[in-house]
């Protein structure tokens, strides 16, 4: 796949590689962000790749100048709105420690919206409900 020909992800390559504001999405077809979402998947699965040739998993070697260059480029990367969605779409895919690299400032993907919390029913509540329940069967 040629990202800088190929006619589903005009103007992908230059977000890529030139800093901007990762807006790709905007007044693409749902087919082209479902075919980019497909291709930012390809794009993580390298990130992989290099977390694990060059063990990234250890903070101290992520200073590296090799490591350094790499980690810059993937922060570029994570700011881009296909990408972060392919990575909320398939980070379960991935091993807990990748997870919590990018995840990280190292990279900057980012974690699930927690569920909404729920306010636990007050003491009150969960008796007037058992005898209400108690008293209608």
């Amino acid at each position: 796949m040629q990202v800088r020909t190929d006619t589903n992800l005009p103007g992908l390559f230059d977000l890529l590689f030139v800093p901007g504001d990762g807006k790709w999405k905007s007044g693409r077809s749902k087919e082209q962000v479902d075919y980019a979402v497909r291709f930012c998947l390809q794009m993580i699965e390298f990130m992989w790749i290099i977390f694990m040739e060059l063990n990234l998993v250890l903070p101290e070697k992520r200073n590296h100048p090799s490591a350094r260059g790499w980690c810059l480029m993937f922060t570029e990367w994570a700011k881009i709105d296909v990408v972060r969605e392919a990575w909320l779409r398939y980070r379960l895919t991935f091993s807990q420690r990748f997870r919590n690299f990018v995840e990280d400032i190292a990279v900057g993907l980012p974690s699930p919206a927690p569920p909404p919390a729920t306010a636990p029913k007050s003491m009150a509540t969960t008796v007037i409900s058992g005898m209400t329940a108690f008293l209608s069967a």
